[in-house]
């Protein structure tokens, strides 16, 4: 329940940029190699899995500004991309963006 700052490469691996991430993998897989999270931007344009974000949803820490969490942008990471923790969500908030991912993976 998480959100981190994440190291995120460019689509052509020439740089890398910090971005804000929620972390959705449990802490057993996260003890691996690898991490799982959804991207978080700043970009509030409504759209199909993403919630929008804002200081209400967390019971540590902070944003700067409200965004979105993009469900549909499920994205695996090596620790090593992983860095600060900027806040936590709440349980209902994380609950919500798990039910968007379920939505999107769950045939109909």
């Amino acid at each position: 329940m998480e959100i981190r700052w994440v190291d995120f490469p460019f689509s052509d691996g020439s740089e890398h940029k910090k971005r804000p991430s929620l972390v959705v993998s449990n802490d057993a897989y996260n003890r691996g190699p690898d991490v799982l999270a959804v991207s978080v931007t700043s970009n509030l344009a409504a759209r199909p899995y993403a919630v929008v974000l804002n200081v209400r949803h967390f019971s540590q820490g902070k944003l700067p500004i409200e965004s979105r969490v993009r469900a549909d942008k499920l994205y695996s990471f090596e620790r090593t991309q992983i860095g600060p923790v900027i806040g936590r969500v709440t349980p209902s908030f994380f609950a919500l963006v798990v039910k968007q991912i379920r939505q999107l993976i769950e045939e109909k």
